[in-house]
């Protein structure tokens, strides 16, 4: 009787088995975009940043906002989406101290270099190509905005204008946009899965300096034409990429934290239709000042939290 009662188990646990993987199939997403089509993405990014100097805290707060327009204008030999991207807006506001701060493409007043800049940045085109599972294959065409950002003199000084022109190559050189753009997009899995499945990669974001994210993806749901997908990630400065000049100081950042949140991509195209990710990171930033009368070395500690969203407008 034993012996029955527990084949009749096992075989109850084959069937509930065999039950879900047929009441669950695999999806294969992946991107699905058509020929001339377009898309309008907003990018909103809040962060607040807190630094501790000489036993004094110090709030940045920062907010960004910018408008892409992406579009297919054609398919490369290996069938890999041939996108053309230009920038509409780009707009920051920073608080520190009690001070704002603003410029952007959007701002009436043109005086300071920053909006200089950015304003030129408005209508600029560059292209990227994607394969179908958004891995950027390539970036052309973004040095030569770059190089006609600076053609005509911004800055009259010469030390001053070299300085302004290194920040961007490393925030926007063409480089740097291959690797932060596979943020937004490469969060697709190798092959199909069901819902309930999990899957990971790592990338790395190069800003002022470069972060390794391990990032884990689930697939939660299907409804309202949209997949549903969780992501929990693990983030690290790269220690050997993490160092940079600050007034003649060397300043060597240490940082690692976690983000979470959720990506809704459209089930027709696979392009993303809303996106909010939240973050923190604490750690500290080692600076040198050997050559200040008593310096040395010191630490200042970090804590950054932001929320990034992103939505088809």
């Amino acid at each position: 009787m034993r012996k029955n009662l527990l084949k009749i188990s096992v075989l109850g646990i084959i069937l509930i088995a065999l039950f879900n993987s047929c009441s669950s199939p695999k999806v294969d997403l992946k991107l699905n975009l058509e020929n001339g089509k377009s898309y309008l993405m907003a990018y909103q990014a809040d962060m607040k940043m807190n630094q501790k100097i000489m036993g004094m805290s110090i709030d940045v707060i920062m907010k960004v906002d910018m408008e892409l327009l992406f579009k297919t204008i054609g398919f490369d030999k290996d069938s890999n989406y041939i996108m053309e991207t230009t920038y509409q807006t780009m707009n920051y506001k920073m608080n520190a101290q009690g001070q704002n701060i603003e410029f952007g493409t959007d701002k009436i007043s043109k005086d300071s270099i920053m909006n200089k800049v950015f304003s030129l940045f408005k209508g600029k085109s560059f292209t990227m190509v994607f394969d179908k599972r958004g891995k950027i294959i390539d970036v052309q065409g973004f040095d030569s905005i770059m190089s006609s950002l600076f053609e005509n003199n911004l800055v009259e000084d010469s030390s001053k204008m070299k300085e302004v022109k290194e920040l961007f190559n490393k925030n926007f050189g063409e480089e740097s946009i291959k690797n932060n753009f596979s943020s937004f997009f490469g969060y697709f899995p190798e092959k199909g899965v069901s819902i309930g499945e999990k899957w990971n990669n790592k990338i790395t974001i190069n800003s002022m300096f470069a972060f390794n994210v391990d990032n884990q993806y689930e697939f939660i749901d299907s409804k309202d034409n949209l997949y549903n997908i969780g992501i929990q990630s693990n983030i690290k400065t790269d220690l050997k990429k993490s160092t940079m000049e600050v007034q003649g100081m060397e300043m060597k950042f240490d940082l690692k934290g976690t983000q979470s949140g959720f990506i809704k991509i459209d089930q027709k195209t696979g392009w993303i239709k809303e996106s909010e990710i939240k973050q923190k990171i604490v750690g500290d930033a080692r600076m040198s000042k050997s050559e200040i009368p008593g310096g040395g070395n010191f630490t200042i500690p970090y804590t950054i939290e932001s929320t990034t969203k992103i939505f088809l407008k």
